[in-house]
């Protein structure tokens, strides 16, 4: 590991943070000395065993009132222990370590407490400018993020610097969320959806965890009482999971913006929803023009006026093992659109994935959902699309109040791609009044592509094992292994969720 690595910063959000300067860098030692999981998960246990003691020795013991402990435990030195949040953030951050990148840990609390001062939010922009990847961790309040990680993105998104910097076509950074709740399911997932969407409007590409662990939207931790994080084995592993995956995908970013790329990005532009084709006629005439087609291989599929059977959620999925190429999902009707397209689907660099957002809905013409749901099987399949840069593209009527964007953003991201920032056009009685700003996010699309097939060129082919995984499906996947004669890859683990 050298400083030609990919510096990937850890940032947690949590106003219970033990670590804080020489400890935040303490941090990073330790985990560097672990070169098992095992290892770290033995640390992440100790110190967070600590960091209850010191909350006891802070008055718990002694019946104090909470907020007289809280201020007793923001006393201490900030060398040892660590809080949930921190626990599944170094994670993660040794997660990104076993990819090969550098790590750094700041706390938030640090920046935007009570006690901040402007030194400190002059390191975070330092930080930032020079780091390759973001990796942000905090708890859960009523499905959303905490106020110190709201504090972060308002800052990345109002400082006049990172703007500047972020807005440029020559430099990208990819970001990764992780999430702790005091419930299995309370809320790490949604608070993970709304981050991605706002660090990639800010500028950022952002991935969920790996395929090594779920293929979803982050860390998904699961702790409520103070040092239980180090317990929770599925949340630990999904946390490992988030930080080798930004770890791989910054790498993927740094080697493409180091060389040019060899040959033109294949992007497709898959039109799910539409009205009166306002947004096919948008798209081949105003976004995807002539210009556009000389820097990239565009492929436009107009799928609204296609049938797409509906999923059946086969038991075993796909129905054979086999090469991409072969269509092997189990409905085989002759209309059926992914019989008939499947070739289709494969092999692009980008993605775009459009549909049309309408006050009325009653002239829309959409196949999105069953569309989404049949492309199970490319999930399934080993991940087809994997490392795919993901662009939603919404053709919205003012006043229409629809979620399409983040619908597509929660959907694609599962298929172990990439994602970037939505672009939005708005629809006047039939007109597009913000065209030009969405060719811009498209010409902002194809450079981004442009980089990471480059990137794939260097690292031959991208990086990451992309083999599906199948949480929750055990009784699946010993059959596929019986059906298919493959075995379990060692290194991948079947996580027992709960």
């Amino acid at each position: 590991m050298d400083d030609s690595s990919p510096l990937i910063l850890g940032l947690s959000g949590s106003l219970r943070n033990s670590r804080f300067g020489s400890g935040s860098r303490a941090l990073v030692t330790q985990l560097m000395g672990c070169k098992t999981q095992s290892e770290m998960t033995a640390l992440l246990r100790d110190e967070g065993a600590f960091c209850v003691r010191e909350f006891i020795d802070a008055g718990r013991n002694k019946g104090l009132s909470f907020d007289e402990i809280y201020r007793n435990y923001q006393r201490r030195r900030g060398e040892r222990g660590l809080s949930n949040t921190e626990v599944a953030l170094a994670a993660g951050l040794w997660g990104a370590m076993c990819s090969g990148a550098r790590v750094e840990h700041l706390s938030l609390e640090s920046v935007f407490g009570d006690k901040a001062r402007l030194a400190q939010l002059d390191e975070l922009r330092e930080k930032l400018l020079r780091a390759s990847g973001v990796l942000l961790s905090g708890p859960v309040y009523f499905g959303d993020r905490g106020s110190l990680a709201e504090d972060f993105i308002h800052f990345v998104r109002t400082d006049s610097e990172l703007r500047q910097h972020l807005q440029s076509l020559s430099v990208k950074k990819a970001y990764a969320g992780i999430s702790v709740g005091a419930k299995r399911n309370g809320g790490q997932e949604t608070n993970l959806i709304y981050q991605m969407l706002d660090m990639a409007v800010s500028g950022f590409l952002a991935v969920g965890n790996d395929a090594r662990s779920t293929s979803q939207y982050g860390g998904t931790g699961w702790a409520g009482d103070v040092g239980t994080m180090a317990e929770d084995g599925y949340g630990l592993e999904t946390a490992i999971g988030a930080g080798r995956r930004l770890g791989e995908v910054t790498a993927l970013i740094g080697a493409g913006q180091a060389v040019a790329a060899r040959r033109k990005p294949k992007i497709a532009v898959w039109i799910l929803q539409d009205k009166d084709q306002i947004a096919r006629n948008a798209i081949e005439n105003s976004l995807f023009h002539d210009s556009i087609r000389e820097k990239a291989e565009i492929g436009i599929f107009d799928f609204t006026g296609q049938a797409p059977r509906r999923c059946i959620a086969c038991d075993i999925c796909p129905t054979e093992s086999g090469p991409d190429e072969v269509y092997r999902c189990v409905i085989k009707s002759p209309d059926d659109l992914f019989s008939n397209f499947h070739q289709d689907l494969l092999g692009f660099d980008g993605i775009v994935i459009a549909g049309y957002s309408a006050q009325d809905t009653s002239k829309v013409c959409s196949v999105y959902q069953r569309f989404i749901e049949r492309t199970r099987y490319l999930r399934r399949g080993d991940y087809a699309l994997s490392n795919a840069l993901v662009m939603p593209l919404v053709f919205e009527e003012v006043g229409a109040r629809d979620s399409l964007n983040l619908r597509m953003l929660t959907s694609m991201i599962r298929h172990h791609t990439i994602l970037t920032k939505p672009v939005t056009v708005s629809i006047w009685q039939g007109e597009c009044l913000n065209i030009g700003q969405a060719s811009d996010g498209v010409l902002e699309f194809i450079a981004d592509c442009c980089s990471l097939v480059a990137g794939k060129d260097q690292l031959q082919n991208g990086p990451g094992l992309s083999e599906y995984n199948p949480v929750g499906y055990e009784i699946s996947a010993e059959k596929l292994r019986q059906h298919s004669g493959k075995k379990q890859p060692k290194d991948i683990t079947v996580l027992q969720p709960g």
